[in-house]
């Protein structure tokens, strides 16, 4: 099963200031991931989160902050960034 990725306007925005080539190994990991039969074991959750279902992953420099559905195969792109922007907005 192929899950689908979306991006939250938030995350298209913040994609813009990204460096191109960065940006292409980001999307090349998320359809990998889309690939997966289960996303969520190669994915660090993130701790405090009400609803259990977000997920950080890791690309080089980048943070890429993930909800993922339980019920449907649905992967949702939140934000992403430099990790030293993306961990103090958490």
């Amino acid at each position: 099963m192929t899950w689908t990725t979306l991006w939250s306007p938030h995350a298209i925005r913040n994609a813009k200031q990204i460096p191109r080539p960065v940006l292409f190994r980001i999307r090349d990991d998320l359809l990998a991931l889309a690939r997966e039969p289960d996303p969520r074991r190669s994915l660090k959750k993130i701790k405090g989160q009400s609803t259990g279902t977000v997920y950080s992953h890791r690309v080089g420099e980048y943070r890429v902050i993930l909800d993922i559905g339980q019920d449907y195969f649905v992967i949702l792109v939140i934000d992403l960034g430099h990790r030293k922007h993306i961990c103090r907005d958490l």
